[in-house]
């Protein structure tokens, strides 16, 4: 299973602790009905995740021991993909241009190197593979110009999906000559 919760925190957690040098003091998800924070801030929304590119995932077969008592083992079979997610990145401001350019290239420097965004990821088994160029996406509202600049992020990640099946260890075989137990 895809740790997105974790995954998330991370990169809240470092964004947050990167960008205080730069005034920005809030990285929320975008598109909540809260009231916005106070400019500069930080937005990130999840697009939807591109599968690996394989046609099925890689199966692992193992014995494990049983979760049922009356029985020794049990198969365990493992299946490993490798999706990337894909994440928006917007940075909110009503500075000039250069101060919200400036903020933009600090969030999108924390993705890019990697003792920054991928030492808080890695833990997680995720690993930043890219970051696009910054584009403006600023918004005109009624009070004025609302700046904005961002870019996409896309995580590569390992999702695991764990199947335990029960095992068959000795069936009783009743015939004729009474019944016996045999182990398989």
């Amino acid at each position: 299973m895809i740790q997105l919760d974790e995954i998330t925190k991370a990169i809240i957690a470092g964004l947050k602790e990167y960008l205080a040098a730069y005034d920005i003091k809030q990285v929320i998800e975008a598109d909540q009905p809260d009231p916005r924070p106070a400019y500069p801030f930080v937005t990130f929304k999840w697009l939807p995740m591109t599968p690996d590119g394989s046609a099925q995932p890689t199966r692992i077969v193992s014995v494990v021991p049983s979760s049922d008592e009356r029985f020794e083992s049990d198969v365990q079979y493992t299946y490993v993909r490798n999706p990337t997610l894909n994440l928006s990145i917007s940075v909110y401001d009503k500075a000039r241009s250069d101060q919200i350019a400036m903020r933009a290239m600090a969030v999108r420097d924390w993705f890019e190197v990697h003792e920054l965004g991928n030492d808080w990821l890695e833990p997680l088994n995720a690993v930043i593979t890219n970051a696009t160029g910054i584009q403006d996406r600023d918004t005109i509202l009624d009070r004025g110009v609302e700046r904005r600049q961002g870019f996409d992020v896309s995580i590569r990640v390992i999702d695991t999906v764990e199947v335990r099946v029960p095992t068959i260890e000795k069936v009783k075989i009743t015939g004729p000559e009474g019944t016996k137990e045999i182990d398989l």
